[in-house]
This record gives C-alpha cells, structure tokens and sequence, in this order.
C-alpha cells in the first residue's frame, strides 16, 4: 500500500500484514442523497425545531441556549436565544403565531429530535 514503509513487528494473522488505521480508511458508507424525498408542498407545512445548548458562556443577551426554527417549504430559519429551557413553549407559540399571520398558512408538522423539550404539559391535548 505504502512505497518504502516497513511493517516492525509482527502482524496479527486475521489482519494480513495491514494495519488497523489502513483498515478503517477502506470502510465504506452509504452515499448521502443531495435532494430529501420529503415533501413540503406549502410554507409551514413542516417546521424543524431543535433546542441547543447549555453552553460555557453567556451570550450578549444572557442566554444559556437557542431555539432554531426552520421551514421546510422555503428553508427560512430563525434563531431565538432563550435563558432556560422552560421559555420553549413559549418561544415556539410566539414563532408560530407570528409566522401564521406573517404567510397567511397554517403550521401542520413540527419535527423534533425528540429531546424531550416539547414533551411538557403546554405541548399536550
């Protein structure tokens, strides 16, 4: 594989002389589709939303974390930094609210990753 590169020691029998690094460069994976077979025919037909943080420092507006929200349809994102988790529900309503008015449609799907932000009381019924 390698021109001029000796092997020192002795190679276990199962790997034939190759050495575990050049094994893992040889692994495979499936290639990653440049287009998603999801559809979204209509602005906020499916919203993507994920809580981030804790993080180290606090931002200017003394957050500690950030709500994204993400159209499906258009691919417009906003970002709100929020102090605490329990703002969440909160935030996401105003978002929604907002959006609503904003394109004149319905919101229909939010897609989580399923971190538990969106499983509290305001969330269900």
């Amino acid at each position: 594989m390698v021109t001029g590169m000796e092997m020192t020691g002795d190679a276990p029998d199962d790997i034939d002389g190759e050495c575990e690094a050049c094994l893992k460069g040889k692994t495979t994976r499936n290639v990653i589709p440049k287009k998603s077979d999801v559809e979204n025919p209509k602005r906020l037909h499916r919203i993507y939303l994920d809580v981030c943080g804790p993080f180290d420092v606090k931002g200017y507006s003394q957050c500690w974390y950030f709500i994204t929200f993400i159209d499906g349809f258009s691919h417009y994102m906003r970002v709100k930094p929020i102090k605490s988790k329990d703002e969440t529900p909160r935030a996401l309503m105003e978002w929604i609210t907002r959006s609503e008015v904003k394109t004149g449609e319905r919101a229909n799907i939010l897609r989580t990753d399923d971190g538990g932000e969106y499983m509290g009381l305001e969330f269900q019924g």
